[in-house]
């Protein structure tokens, strides 16, 4: 009896560690989106492909394992308002151990030894997780996204530097030509 319950038990942890939901993101395609505490922070090229780089890096010798976790969309939405959170978002419908998805969700914490890869799919996020077994950890990933600020933010900046400027350089073109008349009129 107890050969049979580790059967059952070991054939599907052995089963899922062959396959792994993150790694495989690297054969499809699909858009990256970062959250901090709540906000989207719209990422450029360079740092957005820094962010995958450090991420599927931090992967390497994880394994997939069959998730406990259960994801509940408003309690999700939720827990986005706080931390780092990384969205992959796939063109389709996807479907990885019988489960399927248009993307995943997943909370970035330093000194994690494992990820809860929530599902989502038609812009809800509900039903079983993927649980990954990491190897490493996302200390680096998370240092990494603590100092990126939002595209926006940095273009706000530059915008408000720039009126600033231009407000202190700003030609009023008749007052000048009226001064030149009155100039003109006292030299004579």
């Amino acid at each position: 009896m107890l050969k049979l319950l580790c059967f059952f038990i070991m054939i599907p942890i052995i089963l899922c560690s062959n396959s792994n939901v993150l790694l495989d993101l690297i054969n499809h395609e699909y858009m990256v989106e970062l959250y901090k505490d709540g906000e989207e922070i719209v990422l450029d090229d360079e740092n957005r492909d820094k962010i995958i780089e450090i991420f599927f890096k931090s992967l390497e010798g994880s394994v997939q394992m069959p998730a406990l976790a259960v994801s509940i969309h408003e309690e999700t939405l939720k827990q986005m308002k706080k931390g780092f959170w990384l969205k992959f978002n796939f063109d389709n419908t996807m479907i990885n151990s019988e489960m399927p998805f248009d993307c995943l969700l997943i909370q970035i914490v330093k000194d994690c030894c494992g990820i809860n890869v929530i599902r989502g799919l038609n812009n809800k996020f509900e039903g079983r997780c993927f649980y990954i077994d990491m190897k490493n950890d996302l200390n680096e990933l998370y240092d990494f996204i603590d100092n990126i600020k939002s595209i926006e933010d940095v273009n706000e900046i530059e915008l408000d530097f720039e009126q600033h400027d231009s407000d202190d350089y700003t030609v009023d073109y008749k007052k000048l030509k009226d001064d030149e008349k009155d100039n003109k009129n006292k030299v004579k």
